[in-house]
């Protein structure tokens, strides 16, 4: 009889041990799934430039630029006109708009306005005047327009968004 009971309770121990083994089991391999789905924003930006071929005679040398936000997104935008020789920067002095641009002390013009999609910010530059000695070679010289953008975020100001950028 001592056998009998104790193959009953070697088979309840065993099926308990399959019971709990199977709740575990089911326990660790159970889940549900979630698929978020996102897309990912962004900033895009045009230069649009006005520059009708200069007469070398001319003082005056009409040169419009300004920037179309093509991103989907809110963004602030940034400027810096870089001349090719130091002769020319030396010579030529730049007619900016003083209205959305300010300069500040990274040599950076920032535009004050958030740019919604497919806006364009007012003219940076209107023209420039020859004012200095230059030589016939340098009359001939490059302007390069570089510009930069990073999505706005409520309630930011365009210095404190490119601050985000080396940080």
């Amino acid at each position: 009889m001592k056998r009998t009971i104790s193959g009953w309770i070697l088979a309840v121990v065993i099926l308990l041990s399959a019971w709990s083994a199977a709740g575990v089991f089911a326990y660790f391999t159970g889940g549900d799934r979630i698929t978020n789905r996102f897309g990912v924003g962004y900033n895009d930006v045009e230069i649009r430039e006005e520059f009708p071929d200069p007469d070398p005679e001319d003082e005056e040398i009409t040169k419009k630029v300004s920037f179309v936000n093509t991103g989907p997104v809110d963004c602030f935008a940034r400027a810096k006109l870089v001349f090719g020789s130091q002769e020319a920067e030396d010579a030529v002095r730049m007619q900016m708009n003083g209205g959305q641009w300010k300069q500040e002390a990274d040599g950076y013009y920032y535009y004050q306005k958030t740019l919604a999609p497919g806006e364009e910010t007012e003219e940076l530059l209107l023209a420039l005047n020859v004012e200095g000695e230059i030589s016939q070679e340098e009359k001939e010289f490059d302007l390069t327009v570089y510009v930069e953008t990073v999505q706005a975020l409520a309630g930011e100001d365009p210095l404190t968004a490119f601050s985000r950028l080396t940080k």
